[in-house]
Order: C-alpha cells, then structure tokens, then sequence
C-alpha cells in the first residue's frame, strides 16, 4: 500500500513511535556526521565553527539513541526460535543474524555505562567491538536475503512481485548499514562524510517503514454511484426533474 502524504498529522504519528523517533535522531546524527566529514580539511573560522557545533549535534544525538536503546534486545530474544516451516541453511543464517545482534546490544551497553561512570573516551574501544558484531549481523542478513530472493526467482507465485520488492528494500537497507557499521568500528574507514550520506539514506528507508499508510478509498454504493455527475442515473433523473418543473402549475394569488 502507498504511504500517506507528507502533512503535520502524519509527522506526528511517526514522532510518537520508538522507531520514529530513533530513525529521526540517526538520520540528524548521520547529517551532523556528514558536515564534520565535509569540513574536516577546513581552516577558515566560521567553517571550523560550524564543523564543532555538528561535532556537538553528533555526540547528543548518539549518546541519545545510545541511551534509549536499553532493552532492544529483548524482542530480538524472543523471536529467536528454530522452527521447522523453513530449511535448516535460512533458520541458521536468522539465528546467526539475531545473536549476532543481540551481543551487539549487550556490548553496547557495556560500553554506554563504561562512558557513564568513567568518562565517554572510556568507552569507545568497547562500542567499536560492539558495531564489529553489528556489521557481522548486517552482513548475515544480506547473505539471507539474497538467498531468498534468488529461491524467489526460481519459485515465483502471484505474490512474488511485491516479496521481491521488500527483499531489495531490505538487502539495501542492510547493506548500507554493514558499510557504516564498517566505519564506525574501525575496521574500514571510508570517511564520514561518505558514511554520513549512507546514513541518511537508510534512515531515510527506516523512516518510510513505520510512515503511516494512505488509507485505500471507500467503495462508491450504487445510490453514490447514481448520484455522480455525468452518469445515465444522474442525467435520467435531470431530465425527470426538468420536465416537472416545466409541467408545473402556479397556483393564482389569494
């Protein structure tokens, strides 16, 4: 189903989820990332101010997200179950997915009380470990979901057209986070103004998963059908009115 158009009611709704606000907060963290990636090499004053005030942005928005992510893990937890509708190849690559998730949250938080209690460079090597197994998790997820869309194509059904929709939504979406999980462990530095656009972008993607829908049109009933301009119903009944009308008697004044 199409999402709903862009008004203030709509923005509202999306605000008012955990995912909503989450994906608003990456995607200012990711742009702030983007600017101080953009300046980097700058010299002129007012460059240099503007890169620290992003600087600023991006630490409170991570430290944000950081601090509100306590308990993600949980629904990840509980959906971790090995069941016998799939083959055993898919429901290893989900279980490897999800627990390699699930340490990336355990990790994380570590890290986040390390940063609470003893200052936030404290905490950095252990937040880098943490996106090291986010980047595994975001990797095992594309390898499944180019697995499932090549049996897809092999397999198609009348649904397969929207099923290969959502599984390349998902393969870049994952890609994209894979690469930025990359660079912000250490382990393949891009650069941030490159990761910044791969940031916005996803959340950019995140963002139109949980915006509302357009909610589909009412059926017209046969009396709002007869009713329509234009219709042979409509134009009958035109038709019917006018000649009473004109067959109408005025009645002499008392």
């Amino acid at each position: 189903m199409p999402p709903a158009q862009l008004s203030l009611a709509n923005v509202s709704t999306v605000l008012q989820s955990y995912e909503g606000r989450d994906k608003t907060a990456r995607f200012l963290q990711f742009a702030a990332r983007f600017v101080v990636g953009l300046t980097a090499r700058a010299k002129a004053g007012t460059i240099c101010k503007y890169r620290e005030e992003a600087r600023k942005v991006l630490a409170a928005m991570t430290s944000a997200r950081r601090t509100f992510r306590l308990g993600r893990e949980l629904p990840v937890l509980l959906s971790m179950t090995m069941t016998n509708e799939t083959e055993l190849a898919d429901r290893l690559l989900e279980l490897a997915q999800k627990a390699a998730l699930v340490v990336y949250f355990v990790v994380d938080h570590v890290g986040w009380l390390k940063q609470v209690h003893r200052g936030v460079k404290s905490g950095s090597k252990t937040i880098q470990l943490g996106l090291k197994w986010l980047a595994i998790s975001s990797f095992i997820s594309v390898v499944a979901g180019l697995r499932n869309a090549c049996k897809d194509q092999s397999h198609p059904d009348a649904s397969s057209g929207d099923n290969r929709k959502a599984q390349a939504w998902n393969i870049i979406r994952d890609s994209l986070v894979a690469v930025q999980a990359l660079h912000l462990s250490r382990w393949m530095e891009i650069g941030d103004a490159t990761v910044g656009v791969l940031g916005m972008a996803s959340s950019i993607m995140d963002v139109v998963r949980v915006w509302p829908e357009k909610p589909p049109k009412a059926a017209l009933t046969e009396v709002d059908r007869m009713k329509r301009p234009g219709s042979s119903e409509w134009r009958s009944g035109q038709a019917a009115q006018a000649c009473r009308l004109r067959n109408t008697r005025v009645a002499p004044a008392a």
